[in-house]
């Protein structure tokens, strides 16, 4: 029958539904992507063709078939015998529902047509429009893509602004450390600079357009257009932190109180470093071209430069004097970073950076004009109180015992009220005054080549070294074109003064003295230091004593300051949330160090009188470093086993040979003047607590050494051809 055959075959219109769409899809609904050949045509507003959704004539179409599929049920029920009565009469509603949806569908389908070609006709007018009037898209805000456009887009200058403020002002930085611009030193810096200058630009958008912070990162792929810009992490946060830091830091604060307090006309502070060596023959800094944004001149060598021989280095010892501030009085920024500078140049060969060379430079440095104001009074006179700050090196460490002894010499020399000797915690020596000179010294060595042949070659073809005194001519004519370069370089307004120092003269051997007349010589020489000395792990304090005998009258105001002549101990103090104040146990990691009026102000019962008491990598030496007969205190166990020898118990060392020292291990050796040294590491101590010691003072039958061997320049004699050839590894049997 005629409806059971129209019932039972699909509509040509529709086909079956594609997976992952809800229905089916008839044919007149799917539209084909256009394609556009004309250039100009691909620039108009005109988006890529797509398939649109059509929910209402989906939702027609399934209806549509549900209803078929019942009337063919229904139309084969009919067939059968087993019928119920009325199936005709609703065969017919379903004819007459599927003929009523059908008819829906094609008017929706015409509506789409008639509205599809509205569009074109719309789209085909504003094109039209677009194109007789250029200004028009502006003014509609109409694009020729989809999508979000870039900011550049509206803003076309903004990459060049960026660039401007990273390489148009760039310079030295206010504090000398490094090259760095003073402009937009973080992220949101460059975002207020930018919008002052007109730019309308979010902060994760300014990031995008700079090179990532590592290649790694993981949103690199985001960072699509660019300027040869990069975020830098600051110099302070990559330094090595230290235990100490706190309680270094502390002392250095309480010098400066001191030096702040006394003002220019009674108090020096100069600081002081060794820069890293300088190589002959080759070129010393390449720099390159600045990628820069916080903002850092990167600096490297070429990979075709080499030395030309082992040890042909000059070793510059920078000093800088730090103007103060008149009038500062207890003010952090009193001691600034501002002042002539001095650099003595040695041979990285036959000379050495100790305590002796510096204290050699130190005398120099008053002898020149450039320092006159700064080591002199107004009346020619030596100011009284000295404060040297130092990195913490073998050679220049407050601790150390050469670095009393030249210090001692100094106090007594110029007749000082006080000398003090003060060193930041390992790894935080970048905090060092002096530094800030490095860079500017190291920009002069740009191109710098130093000629290591100037009088002629003092080398073989093996680079060994064939005449002593022309390899000491060279090395003496290299370090004086280094002076000149860097005497020509002014810093922050204050001059340079650089000169060569050659290697001093072998000192004479003397007769030994009588040992009655050394014993007497060590006891006044172990009293003065118990009078006039304290010694600690980053802090040295030589004072006036008040024995008119001994010591002239004080030329300063220390008395006023300091009533119990020495700096009193860094205390930690914390307080409660009632305001109470108390001083928590020396572990404790709570608490910070007042300065030094505060810790002078507050009534803290049963103060610490070991200067090292709140010091955290010497908590478990202060009772083997404190003399039990006297109370004083010592940066090291050799010390103080010399003050008991002498002060408290004369054969204490013949009677107690336990009491020499047994460090874990020696790092390196030396011989000065007529006595060997070894530089010890004691196994309780940490990596940076090194320090030189003689070889009477040690247990050598139990040092440990592991000094680098140097390989021999010589030919090895070789007795035994067969014994010298033989494998060092044995075969197994």
């Amino acid at each position: 029958m005629s409806a059971s055959s129209s019932a039972e075959t699909p509509s040509p219109t529709c086909s079956p539904p594609a997976s992952g769409t809800s229905g089916p899809v008839c044919a007149a609904n799917r539209r084909e992507e256009e394609s556009v050949d004309d250039p100009e045509e691909a620039n108009s507003i005109a988006a890529p063709a797509r398939v649109y959704s059509t929910p209402q004539q989906d939702k027609l179409q399934q209806n549509i078939v549900l209803l078929k599929n019942q009337l063919t049920s229904l139309v084969a029920l009919d067939q059968s015998d087993l019928a119920p009565v009325g199936t005709r009469k609703e065969l017919k509603r379903l004819r007459t529902q599927i003929s009523e949806e059908e008819n829906k569908l094609k008017i929706a389908q015409r509506d789409a047509q008639r509205k599809r070609r509205e569009r074109e006709k719309k789209r085909t007018a504003l094109n039209e429009a677009l194109a007789s009037d250029p200004t028009l898209r502006k003014k509609l805000k109409i694009r020729g893509q989809t999508g979000r456009p870039r900011v550049e887009v509206d803003q076309p200058l903004l990459l060049q602004t960026i660039v401007k403020m990273a390489q148009a002002h760039g310079g030295a930085d206010a504090r000398r450390r490094s090259e760095s611009m003073q402009l937009c030193r973080t992220l949101d810096d460059l975002v207020a600079e930018l919008r002052l200058a007109g730019f309308n630009i979010s902060r994760s958008a300014t990031y995008l357009r700079l090179l990532p912070r590592r290649a790694n990162a993981g949103d690199g792929p985001r960072h699509i257009t660019t300027v040869p810009v990069k975020l830098v992490k600051a110099q302070t946060s990559e330094h090595r932190r230290h235990i100490d830091t706190e309680f270094a830091l502390a002392s250095v604060r309480q010098v400066e109180c001191v030096v702040s307090v006394l003002g220019p006309a009674q108090a020096f502070f100069m600081s002081q470093d060794d820069k890293a060596r300088v190589p002959l023959g080759i070129t010393a800094a390449n720099k390159q071209a600045p990628l820069i944004m916080h903002m850092d001149y990167r600096v490297t060598l070429s990979d075709h430069d080499f030395v030309v021989a082992p040890a042909h280095k000059l070793i510059p010892s920078v000093y800088a004097a730090c103007k103060i501030k008149q009038g500062a009085i207890g003010s952090e920024g009193a001691v600034t970073y501002s002042g002539p500078t001095y650099v003595a140049i040695r041979s990285g060969k036959h000379s050495s950076s100790t305590a002796a060379s510096h204290a050699t430079d130190f005398n120099t440095i008053y002898g020149l004009a450039e320092f006159r104001e700064f080591v002199r009074n107004k009346h020619g006179d030596t100011k009284p109180v000295v404060a040297i700050s130092v990195d913490g090196g073998p050679d220049e460490a407050p601790r150390h015992r050469a670095v009393l002894a030249e210090a001692a010499r100094h106090f007594k020399n110029m007749d000082l009220d006080a000398l003090f000797v003060v060193a930041n915690a390992p790894g935080r020596s970048a905090y060092n005054r002096v530094e800030r000179r490095m860079a500017p010294l190291s920009k002069e060595l740009s191109g710098l080549v130093l000629p290591h042949d100037f009088f002629g070659s003092h080398l073989d073809a093996s680079k060994k070294t064939t005449d002593t005194s022309l390899e000491q001519a060279n090395f003496g004519a290299a370090a004086t074109i280094l002076g000149d370069v860097w005497s020509d370089l002014v810093i922050d307004g204050h001059p340079v003064v650089a000169e060569y120092v050659p290697n001093p003269a072998p000192a004479d051997e003397g007769g030994d003295a009588e040992d009655q007349h050394a014993d007497e010589e060590e006891t006044a020489k172990a009293e003065w230091l118990a009078d006039h000395v304290r010694q600690s792990q980053y802090l040295l304090q030589i004072v006036k004593c008040k024995n008119t005998s001994c010591c002239s009258p004080l030329r300063s105001n220390l008395a006023t300051i300091l009533p119990n002549r020495f700096l009193p101990p860094p205390v930690k103090v914390t307080q409660d949330a009632e305001g109470m104040l108390t001083v928590p146990e020396p572990t404790s990691t709570e608490g910070n160090f007042p300065n030094l009026y505060a810790l002078s102000a507050l009534n803290i019962p049963n103060k610490p009188t070991v200067y090292d008491t709140f010091c955290p990598s010497v908590q478990s030496e202060l009772v083997p470093r404190t003399c039990e007969h006297c109370g004083l205190y010592f940066p090291s166990q050799t010390a103080k086993n010399e003050h008991i020898k002498i002060m408290h118990s004369r054969a204490f060392i013949k009677e107690n040979p336990a009491a020499r020292i047994r460090p874990y291990k020696v790092l390196s050796t030396r011989v000065t003047m007529q006595q060997r040294e070894y530089l010890c590491q004691f196994q309780d101590s940490t990596s940076d607590d090194v320090t030189w010691l003689d070889e009477d003072d040690l247990d050598v039958e139990t040092v440990h050494f592991e000094e680098v061997p140097i390989p021999s320049t010589e030919i090895p004699v070789v007795s035994n051809v067969v014994e010298w050839m033989a494998s060092p590894f044995a075969e197994d049997q």
